[in-house]
């Protein structure tokens, strides 16, 4: 009887090493797994921030543009106004030069 419990003793203890080694195996196996996940996720993450970086940028810079815009017709409405404004005060000095000279005349 102490042949058999030996024996018995002996299969359970290599069928637990089988065991161990196969659940270390999986472990090994499952920590490469996430690590590829990881990384992969990592990349992700790094290919939408960039992405979100371009439009963040190009959203900037379709704002900056149109400030642009508005600042250059601003400054050309304010040319146009001055230009007109020189245009009248020119004429209003011609008109009295006009009616000056028309007063000396007659």
């Amino acid at each position: 009887m102490n042949i058999l419990l030996h024996e018995v003793l002996c299969f359970y203890l290599l069928s637990l090493t089988l065991q161990v080694n196969d659940e270390a195996k999986y472990i090994k196996t499952s920590k490469m797994d996430r690590s590829q996940q990881i990384q992969e996720l990592r990349s992700k993450v790094d290919e939408n921030s960039s992405g979100e970086f371009s439009s963040k940028k190009a959203f900037e810079d379709d704002i900056q543009s149109s400030l642009n815009s508005v600042i250059a017709s601003d400054d050309s409405r304010i040319a146009e106004f001055q230009l007109t404004s020189e245009e009248k005060q020119q004429n209003v000095a011609v008109g009295i030069r006009f009616f000056v000279i028309h007063l000396c005349i007659c």
